[in-house]
């Protein structure tokens, strides 16, 4: 019941967001972002991209969030910066600063050291901008804080 309320929440912010953000080299960014749904609903396709002032892409990705077989709730993630395809397990609301709401995915336990983790943190705010967060550690590395992009709602075209 509880990812079936999240994934409403998620969709209900369903449009195109642009925005500007940072990445874990200190280089700003322009970011695309779309939320949309699928199969009438019962998944959430997220697009992102994230392109450099000189026109170099960053980083771009293709997430599905969907309820798994087991009944969790996880974000299905495929993106330029890794080999494969990821699944992060919704771990917990927890709202950014300012923001309404706040969902946490997580790719493997974050105290781990032994394997890579990653966090990834989709939030909702009251005005419809949206914040898109990663954290994420190495293995043997510490895990922070990485990039992040506030993202308000794309003008209509």
């Amino acid at each position: 019941m509880l990812s079936l309320s999240v994934l409403q929440q998620i969709l209900a912010a369903t449009g195109n967001y642009t925005g500007e953000g940072i990445n874990h080299d200190n280089q700003r960014f322009n970011a695309q972002f779309s939320i949309e749904p699928l199969l009438g609903g019962i998944a959430a396709c997220l697009r992102f991209k994230a392109t450099g002032h000189d026109g170099l892409i960053y980083h771009e990705e293709i997430s599905t969030i969907a309820t798994a077989t087991d009944g969790k709730l996880s974000l299905y993630n495929l993106n330029s910066n890794l080999p494969g395809m990821t699944a992060h397990v919704f771990t917990k609301r927890q709202a950014e600063l300012g923001a309404k709401e706040g969902f946490v995915f997580n790719h493997n336990d974050i105290d781990d050291r032994s394997v890579f983790r990653e966090e990834i943190c989709l939030s909702l705010y009251s005005n419809a901008d949206l914040g898109y967060r990663y954290s994420w550690g190495m293995p043997g590395g510490e895990f922070g804080f990485r990039s992040s992009v506030r993202l308000k709602p794309a003008a209509p075209v």
